[in-house]
């Protein structure tokens, strides 16, 4: 299977269930940019709240250029803030120490578009889920047949039965769902892609009405 799907700054836990049974996978680098789309922001959990991580763009978060024209403004050493936050929120993760190097590389390299940066970082979870998913650029999308995603939120709900894993800080602020697909891989290491499939299961099940809410 073929998916088209956003391109985006790590992307939500619920991004990923649609990507699990994907072989190919193309990036849509035809929309244009637009506030409510997460191309250059994602959510990991803090010590006392769900903390926000957003790239600064050129233009301000207003900007309208098509996604793949996007240029990170290079300001307010956001490289090191980002990397800080990830650092204090999950170093004491079951997982943290495994993928702390190679990730904390990633942030010391310099990109001057958000595409780029963003295609490096989805390079990064895909291989750290153990997805075998091939990412094709778009010039080879006419030759194959695929299906466009786009993700959305609001369809999730937490019923009866809905699988949590255990996070940093949710013996204090609970058990916080669909964050960035960082906190899952910090927390699950590699059994990231066995709760994306439990999950996968659990909304199917809810979608047929066969989940108690």
């Amino acid at each position: 299977m073929t998916q088209l799907t956003d391109i985006q700054y790590y992307g939500s836990v619920y991004c990923y269930i649609s990507l699990l049974n994907s072989k190919y996978i193309i990036f849509d680098n035809t929309l244009s940019h637009f506030k409510g789309l997460h191309v250059n922001r994602t959510c990991i959990l803090g010590a006392n709240k769900v903390l926000t991580l957003s790239v600064p763009l050129e233009g301000g978060r207003s900007v309208k250029h098509k996604i793949m024209d996007l240029k990170i403004a290079s300001r307010d050493s956001w490289q090191r803030i980002h990397w800080r936050s990830i650092h204090d929120s999950y170093r004491k993760a079951p997982w943290f120490e495994e993928y702390a190097v190679d990730l904390e590389n990633l942030y010391q390299k310099t990109y001057v578009y958000l595409w780029d940066w963003n295609l490096k970082i989805a390079e990064w979870v895909f291989q750290s889920l153990n997805f075998e998913t091939v990412i094709l650029s778009e010039e080879v999308s006419g030759n194959l047949q695929n299906s466009k995603i786009s993700f959305s939120n609001d369809s999730i709900k937490m019923g009866f039965g809905y699988p949590k894993y255990q996070q940093v800080f949710s013996d204090k602020l609970g058990f916080q769902p669909n964050l960035s697909i960082l906190d899952l891989i910090m927390n699950e290491g590699p059994m990231a892609r066995k709760y994306l499939e439990k999950l996968e299961v659990y909304e199917a099940n809810r979608k047929d009405g066969t989940t108690v809410n």
